[in-house]
């Protein structure tokens, strides 16, 4: 005779596994994009003031940006390269200055990430950066510099991967980096070296 406890314990034994193994499928996703992320700002935060990432900058980009972000980042290398070329002598070309990759000109020093947002097909993060000005004494008014930006990412071969930034989330100046390199990208065709 069978141990009738031995036949119900095995289904569910599985079924417990399965919900388990079933619950951590997320987390471990949003490890992925968490790390991502943080591999990101590690690699730019020890890099200020990037303007325009060089094709070198661009390869190292690619293991945290969406191939899509790197090819439109190219672009507008290209894009940039052109203006320069094609502006008249003793103008200055419309190019990029400050630090592209966060919404702040000068920089950033440090990262604080927020709460993670997932759905279906994405997923962000709000992060608080701030810029320290070390030529200025502790305690100056305007030592530090504290805004706030948006990572957005989406999977990509099984990985999470920054697919757009949005740059001062929390102001009336916000805009997503990917709409400003394409907008750069249609006005350089347009306008640039039109003195």
């Amino acid at each position: 005779m069978r141990n009738p406890c031995r036949l119900l314990c095995l289904p569910l034994r599985a079924l417990l596994l399965l919900s388990l193994c079933c619950a951590s499928l997320p987390a471990a996703a949003a490890t992925d994009g968490e790390a991502t992320t943080q591999a990101f700002y590690g690699w730019l935060l020890s890099r200020p003031h990037i303007a325009m990432p060089s094709a070198a900058q661009r390869k190292q980009l690619a293991a945290f940006m969406t191939p899509d972000l790197i090819v439109l980042l190219k672009k507008t290398a290209e894009a940039e390269a052109r203006c320069i070329a094609a502006t008249p002598e003793g103008f200055k070309p419309l190019l990029f200055e400050g630090s592209l990759l966060v919404g702040n000109y000068e920089g950033a020093n440090e990262a604080m990430y927020g709460t993670w947002r997932r759905t279906k097909h994405a997923m962000s993060v709000d992060v608080d950066l701030m810029a320290i000005d070390d030529t200025r004494p502790k305690g100056h008014k305007d030592r530090a510099y504290r805004w706030r930006d948006r990572v957005t990412l989406r999977q990509v071969g099984g990985r999470w991967l920054i697919s757009d930034l949005t740059l001062n989330v929390s102001s009336a100046d916000r805009y997503s980096l990917v709409d400003y390199l394409w907008k750069y990208v249609r006005v350089e065709s347009l306008t640039c070296g039109q003195h």
